[in-house]
């Protein structure tokens, strides 16, 4: 698996700008679910 890493790593990098509003929801997804992490701890 160490070995493949690499190579997902430069096909994600290589596909990164044919779905980039892709990207862009995941990253989003991504931010909130942190961002909801952080914030529960605090709201309770």
């Amino acid at each position: 698996m160490l070995a493949m890493a690499p190579d997902a790593i430069g096909v994600k990098a290589f596909y990164a700008p044919l779905d980039l509003d892709g990207i862009a929801r995941m990253h989003n997804a991504d931010s909130q679910a942190l961002v909801a992490q952080i914030d529960l701890p605090v709201a309770h």
